[in-house]
């Protein structure tokens, strides 16, 4: 319920900072997602996808919200982890070149953790704050190449394994993360 707070807040504070002057964007991607620090040694870096929708604020900023979800390898364990989550996107859109624009960014999320095997399920809640840089390549009318890098703070709260929560099982670290993908729409 607090995710649903949050992003209702996000879009508010979207729709307040400017105009929509141009139509919706809807973009996807394949993400390559490293969790770093000492509580993320035994997790590998893993791959999913994202998918977002873009809402233009004027002629160079945008908000998107959207969906991701990655698998990660734990050494020593028969399954991988997967994390998933929401997120809100702010961007400011630098124009670089006719068909090339580069792009600040900056994301904020909910995470949500989770591992199964027979016997065992672990799942834990967190969010993701952080930003980054990107550019979006045209390669055809209204249609772009959208490339980016994420770095930031990644933290999940108490984890509860099978039903029962685990105090002081925090987990805190940064992430860094790439984006490769398409971008239908606006283009920002």
């Amino acid at each position: 319920m607090q995710t649903l707070r949050f992003l209702a807040l996000v879009a508010i504070a979207g729709a307040a900072a400017g105009p929509v002057t141009a139509q919706v964007s809807v973009g996807a991607a394949g993400v390559y997602a490293s969790l770093n620090g000492t509580d993320f040694n035994a997790t590998d870096a893993g791959f999913g996808l994202d998918a977002q929708v873009r809402f233009p604020l004027g002629a160079t900023a945008s908000i998107g919200f959207g969906g991701q979800r990655t698998s990660h390898g734990l050494r020593g364990a028969l399954n991988n982890v997967a994390v998933t989550g929401v997120f809100a996107e702010p961007r400011l859109t630098l124009q670089t070149a006719a068909s090339v624009k580069a792009y600040l960014l900056a994301r904020g999320g909910y995470l949500h953790e989770s591992y199964s095997e027979p016997g065992f399920d672990a799942k834990a809640n967190g969010y993701y704050v952080g930003g980054g840089a990107g550019l979006l390549i045209a390669a055809r009318p209204r249609v772009a190449v959208d490339l980016s890098i994420l770095f930031g703070s990644v933290s999940f709260g108490e984890a509860t394994i099978n039903g029962s929560k685990v105090s002081n099982s925090n987990v805190n670290g940064t992430a860094i993360v790439l984006r490769a993908g398409i971008l239908f729409g606006l283009g920002k």
